[in-house]
C-alpha cells in the first residue's frame, strides 16, 4: 500500500514539472517595440512650408523650422540700392545656400539658381558667382572693397538675433561675411519662397535695318538699331509680329510681340486696386515686371522716368524709384486709408488674367500693380493702365 502511494506521489510529481517546462517554453511571438520607429527619416517639415528647393525632378521643402535645425551660418550684411543708399551691415544667421542645393544633388556648370519671392521678384544667381564669388561689395559708406575672404551666399531667417518678419521675411537670400560688409540690393531676394536650379539663358539678339533718304543732291544713309529682346533660349522660331508693345529710348526702339513678352522672366501675381473705399476683385494674373522690361532693353537710370501708354495716348509717368524699387506711390488698405509703411509694390504688364489671355477690352497689356493683397495693401485704381501699347523713357528735369 504504502509503495502505491509513494509511485502517486512520483506521478503527480512528473506531470507538474511536465506542465511547468510546458508554460515556460510557450511559441507566442513577442510585440514589436516602437524603438526602431526613432531611426525612421522623417519626409515631413515641421510647420508651414516656408522655401522650395527644386532641381528637375528632385524636390525638397523645408519649414522655418527644418531651416533652424540644420547648420547654421552666422555673418553681417547689408544692402546698397542702385541710387546709392546703404542699409546695414547688420549680424544675419541662416542657412548656406549651397548646402540646401546639396540637397538636391547640386548645381553643375552651366546652371543657375533662379531665386523667387513671394511678391513676385526674382533674381538668378549663376554657378561661376556660386562656385567662385566675384560679388561686387562695399563698405559702411558705400565705397567699393575688396573682402578679404569670399562671402557666403545664405538664406537667412533672423537679424540681429530676431526672426525677419513679414517686409523681408521669414527667408531673405543673403550675402554674408565676417567682414563689415554691404552688396547689391538687387542679390537679396526678399520673402524668398522658391530657389530652382535652371539651365543658363541666354538674351538679347539685335537685328538693324536700314532707311534710305534721297536729296537732289545727295543719298544720305542713316542706320537705326532696334532690339529684339529675347532671353529664354527655344529650338522654336518666336513670332516677331504682330508687335503689340513698343519700347522707346529716344532714338532706340525695342518691339515686343506677345511671344517675345512670354519669353521674358514672368510674374505670377494677385493684384487688385481700390476706388473710393470700394476694391476691385482679386485676379491672378501672369505678366512681366515693368523692371524686367527696361534692365533688358537698357538705359534706365535714377535720372530716368517712364511714361506708360495705351493706344490712345493715355498715359501714366513713374520714377525710377517706383519702378526699381517699388518705393513712392500712394498705398491704402481696405478702409481707403493711406499706409505709411507698406510692402513694395511690383509694377507689371499683364497678358493673362486668371487663366485667359487678356481681350480687347483690357489687353492684350495691362499695367497691374503686385501690392500684398493678402496683408490689405492696395494701389489706386488711376494708376492702372488699359490697352498698354508703348513704354517711353524719359529724361529726369
Amino acid at each position: 500500500m504504502k509503495k502505491k502511494i509513494i509511485w502517486l506521489g512520483l506521478s503527480l510529481l512528473m506531470v507538474a514539472a511536465m506542465l511547468l517546462t510546458s508554460c515556460g517554453t510557450s511559441t507566442t511571438t513577442p510585440t514589436p517595440t516602437t524603438k526602431t520607429a526613432t531611426t525612421a527619416v522623417s519626409t515631413t517639415s515641421v510647420g508651414p512650408v516656408a522655401v522650395t528647393v527644386t532641381n528637375g525632378s528632385k524636390v525638397k521643402t523645408y519649414s522655418l523650422a527644418d531651416l533652424q535645425a540644420l547648420k547654421s551660418v552666422t555673418g553681417n550684411g547689408g544692402t546698397k540700392g542702385k541710387g546709392g543708399t546703404v542699409k546695414g551691415p547688420f549680424s544675419y544667421q541662416g542657412v548656406a545656400l549651397i548646402d540646401l542645393l546639396n540637397a538636391v544633388g547640386g548645381i553643375a556648370s552651366g546652371q543657375s539658381v533662379k531665386l523667387t519671392g513671394s511678391d513676385g521678384y526674382t533674381t538668378t544667381i549663376t554657378y561661376d558667382q556660386i562656385t567662385n564669388g566675384g560679388f561686387s561689395t562695399y563698405d559702411a559708406t558705400g565705397a567699393p572693397v575688396t573682402p578679404a575672404t569670399k562671402p557666403t551666399l545664405v538664406v537667412v531667417y533672423s537679424s540681429n538675433g530676431t526672426l525677419l518678419d513679414s517686409t523681408t521675411g521669414p527667408l531673405e537670400m543673403g550675402l554674408l561675411s565676417n567682414e563689415n560688409l554691404v552688396s547689391d540690393g538687387n542679390l537679396w531676394a526678399k520673402m524668398l519662397i522658391k530657389i530652382d536650379i535652371v539651365s543658363a539663358t541666354t538674351s538679347s539678339s539685335t537685328t538693324t535695318t536700314a532707311t534710305t533718304t534721297t536729296t537732289s543732291s545727295t543719298t544720305v544713309t542713316t542706320t537705326a538699331t532696334t532690339t529684339t529682346s529675347i532671353v529664354v533660349t527655344t529650338t522654336t522660331p518666336v513670332a516677331t509680329t504682330p508687335v503689340i508693345l513698343s519700347v522707346i529710348n529716344g532714338t532706340q526702339t525695342t518691339t515686343y510681340s506677345l511671344a517675345q513678352l512670354q519669353q521674358l522672366q514672368p510674374i505670377f501675381a494677385q493684384a487688385a486696386y481700390i476706388k473710393g473705399t470700394a476694391i476691385s476683385s482679386v485676379d491672378s494674373y501672369v505678366g512681366v515686371q515693368l523692371k524686367t522690361i527696361l534692365d533688358v532693353v537698357g538705359g534706365f537710370t535714377s535720372s530716368n522716368s517712364v511714361k506708360i501708354a495705351d493706344s490712345t495716348g493715355y498715359s501714366k509717368t513713374f520714377t525710377y524709384a517706383m519702378v526699381e524699387n517699388g518705393t513712392g506711390f500712394t498705398v491704402l488698405d481696405n478702409t481707403g486709408a493711406t499706409l505709411t509703411s507698406y510692402q513694395p509694390v511690383v509694377p507689371f504688364l499683364a497678358y493673362s488674367k486668371n487663366g485667359t489671355m487678356l481681350d480687347t477690352t483690357y489687353g492684350p497689356l495691362y499695367l497691374c500693380f503686385s501690392s500684398s493683397v493678402a496683408l490689405n495693401q492696395y494701389t489706386q485704381s488711376s494708376l492702372w493702365v488699359k490697352n498698354v501699347a508703348t513704354i517711353t523713357i524719359l529724361s529726369t528735369p
